[in-house]
């Protein structure tokens, strides 16, 4: 459940909106895929949690929002978590809980 609640918060960090399916009436996020594409995930099966590559997207997305915002020093401890996936991960959900509150 919290891992879920997190994959939410961060699909919402990163621009992606609920959407409701018009076949099925369930509720997803569209994702944008490396040619443009959309790929449709159901909330609970967002892979920020277990994917490097779904998570590196955030991460180059937390450093646009650091210099915009020039808190860069956020950013470098995130930078400094990347060889530990969860390490990272949870550091990520602290990020976005920080910028959310701003």
């Amino acid at each position: 459940m919290e891992t879920t609640r997190n994959n939410r918060l961060i699909a919402e960090f990163m621009g992606y909106e609920l959407e409701e399916t018009l076949t099925d009436n369930i509720f997803v996020y569209a994702i944008p895929t490396i040619n443009n594409n959309l790929d449709f995930f159901e909330p609970n099966e967002l892979l920020y949690h277990s994917d490097w590559n779904w998570l590196m997207k955030v991460i180059e997305e937390i450093l646009t929002v650091s210099l915009e915002l020039d808190a860069m020093e956020l950013y470098l401890g995130i930078i400094d978590c990347i060889p530990d996936f969860e390490v990272t991960y949870r550091a990520i959900i602290e990020f976005i809980n920080w910028f959310n509150e701003d």
